[in-house]
């Protein structure tokens, strides 16, 4: 479990995930709203999720992975609602909302992050 490219079918992801998923909403439920620079427990399992959705996207190119993307963003919205300032989780969200074409809210999440050119 944890390797997104490993798996032979969606359904086998699916059910990892599930679990996995389960268990972030019970670590939501743990943590307290982190302070800036903090991260809870729950925001390393959306971005342990969101690494095994991007891994088997990346190695299957079908229509099942659009659904994927999609609950990765809401996956991570979630977690971003919470832990506003982690980083990572917002280059997540840039990164799907690319992949889908929507470049709105890529745009919009790119400017939150408040990079500073070199």
């Amino acid at each position: 479990m944890c390797r997104g490219g490993q798996y032979a079918s969606f359904e086998e992801l699916e059910a990892d995930l599930r679990k996995l998923i389960k268990k972030f909403f019970e670590y939501q439920r743990l943590d307290e709203k982190p302070a800036k620079g903090e991260r809870k427990l729950a925001d390393e399992l959306a971005i342990l999720i969101g690494d095994m959705i991007d891994e088997y996207i990346e190695s299957h190119k079908d229509e099942e992975t659009k659904l994927l993307d999609l609950n990765k963003i809401a996956l991570f919205e979630i977690a971003y609602t919470e832990s506003g300032y982690n980083f990572d989780i917002q280059i997540g969200l840039a990164k799907s909302f690319d992949r889908l074409g929507l470049c709105t809210s890529y745009s919009e999440a790119y400017t939150n992050l408040g990079l500073k050119g070199v």
